[in-house]
């Protein structure tokens, strides 16, 4: 993609998607394993829109990564499975948020990880939530206890119930090491 907001549709093959800047409509609907990457900064990456992604763990299941240096929780290379309530792992970098959510605005998304436990002011975690139909991921920051700020990198129109989602479907970003 560009800096625009490109359309970019996936081939029968497996295939890589990056709209880069701009909100883009990426569709990954085609056979094979479509892996679709996003920028760790949404200033650059846009929000996007991303139709036709494939949950689960065979070799047709898609991919998101995510690209770019983050000064993530902890380590940043830990993917964790949560309901409303749960404790994040102290190297926690992305959550798969289980519980259905009344809708994916911005502010529904922020409410339901500020309901998560064992956050820390200056956590920077990927969260992945949804309706049980639509879910959006969003980079959030956390601002001191129960307090975060979220960004939307990106939209999944039609992905269904998140309980598919699996480490398979995620490529976690390089994270900064702190020495």
């Amino acid at each position: 993609g560009t800096s625009g907001a490109d359309t970019l549709t996936s081939g029968s093959i497996d295939s890589i998607l990056q709209g880069r800047g701009g909100d883009d409509a990426l569709n990954v609907s085609a056979s094979g394993r479509n892996v679709v990457v996003f920028n760790a900064d949404q200033a650059t990456n846009g929000t996007d829109t991303v139709t036709g992604f494939t949950t689960g763990t065979t070799f047709q299941s898609d991919v998101m990564a995510i690209t770019g240096t983050v000064d993530m929780r902890g380590d940043g290379d830990a993917l964790q499975t949560l309901a409303e309530g749960g404790a994040l792992n102290a190297d926690t970098g992305f959550v798969i948020f289980t519980t259905a959510l009344d809708d994916t605005e911005a502010s529904t998304l922020e409410t339901a990880f500020e309901g998560l436990t064992g956050e820390a002011e200056g956590d920077t975690v990927f969260f992945l939530a949804g309706d049980g139909e639509d879910a959006a991921l969003v980079r959030t920051e956390t601002n001191g206890a129960d307090d975060a700020s979220v960004e939307v990198m990106a939209r999944f129109e039609g992905i269904g119930d998140l309980s598919d989602l699996s480490p398979d479907n995620v490529i976690l970003p390089d994270p900064v090491m702190n020495t």
